[in-house]
């Protein structure tokens, strides 16, 4: 767990930093910004699991960095002495987890980092970002760009996530589930299979690409599949027997 905290006071950057030590709230490594600029390079430079940003700061107000780093996965807190509406609904929109006001509340504190140690354990994004290609790997349009967008966390957290944790891309394990899906069908079929269709309904628009992925995971193409579970393969245009009179 990487934790920043960006405030120009460095009384409130300590006692954070000593909160997280004293409640057990254990880190690999913790940054510290004293202004908005500052904390804008280390969330460009190196992974944040989470943030606290103060509002009000020289150079760029903690809105902004957040506006501008909110698509990569973080889990922003804001610290702030403001509680006027105007702050705190911009806050919101922007999707922080939680709005802390000054001086910080030691039971909200707490709180707050359990919701966030929990939400990012490693298993527990694993499982989201299994669940989402699995509902959406059938769509031809779906990306790691979609996958992303859905999430709200950055594409190099989806492939990091996966790389670590199933040692394998984003791109090959859409694949996979396209391929076993085409595979479900050609058992489930009723003696016949238009490998176009197939090639569709698994997400892919083209059939050349779909035969050549087909073959990568399987060693066979679609129509040799198809044969070896006793299925008749229909070319497109081909009239299927059992319907003929």
């Amino acid at each position: 767990m990487n934790i920043l905290i960006v405030d120009d006071e460095p009384m409130i950057r300590a006692g954070i930093r000593k909160r997280l030590d004293k409640y057990g709230f254990f880190y690999d490594a913790l940054y510290e910004a004293e202004d908005g600029q500052q904390g804008r390079k280390i969330l460009e430079t190196d992974k944040i699991d989470i943030a606290f940003v103060d509002i009000n700061m020289p150079h760029m107000t903690g809105l902004e960095l957040i506006r501008q780093n909110r698509q990569q996965g973080v889990a922003f807190v804001v610290v702030s002495g403001y509680d006027t509406f105007d702050y705190v609904k911009s806050a919101w929109k922007l999707g922080v987890h939680n709005y802390l006001l000054k001086p910080i509340d030691r039971v909200e504190f707490v709180e707050t980092l359990r919701e966030l140690y929990a939400a990012k354990s490693s298993g527990n994004m694993l499982d989201k970002i299994l669940e989402n290609i699995r509902r959406n790997c059938l769509d031809p349009a779906y990306s790691l760009t979609a996958a992303r967008q859905q999430l709200d966390c950055s594409e190099s957290y989806i492939c990091r996530t996966l790389k670590n944790e199933r040692n394998t891309g984003f791109n090959e394990l859409v694949n996979q589930y396209r391929i076993d899906a085409a595979k479900r069908w050609i058992d489930e079929a009723q003696g016949r299979v238009l490998i176009k269709d197939l090639a569709r309904r698994a997400g892919f628009n083209s059939q050349q690409y779909f035969s050549v992925v087909f073959k990568k995971y399987e060693g066979v193409t679609p129509a040799q599949y198809i044969q070896q579970a006793g299925r008749l393969v229909l070319k497109e245009g081909q009239p299927d027997p059992e319907t003929e009179e």
